[in-house]
């Protein structure tokens, strides 16, 4: 049996809210990893360490921020934009 966790994809300790947009569901295992690794950086600082120790020096990772009030959402099919969040 796999543990569900809810993730904040914005961490409530830098701001993020337990608005539905802003919980994924993951496993535990996911969630401790990512933990382990990122704690509760931002996005840009999560960027620059995969950049720093983890991906090929010949590709970057860029982070962009989202144009305001549109939110991605992954609810068992594919991505789908809700542009009703404001």
């Amino acid at each position: 049996m796999k543990f569900k966790n809810r993730h904040h994809r914005k961490p409530r300790s830098i701001g993020g809210s337990e608005e539905g947009f802003n919980i994924s569901i993951i496993e535990e295992r996911q969630h401790k990893a990512w933990h382990l690794l990122f704690r509760n950086m931002t996005p840009q600082q999560i960027a620059d360490k995969i950049n720093g120790i983890f991906l090929d020096t010949d590709f970057k990772l860029k982070v962009v921020k989202r144009a305001k009030g549109k939110h991605l959402h992954r609810m068992g099919g594919p991505l789908k934009i809700d542009k009703t969040i404001t």
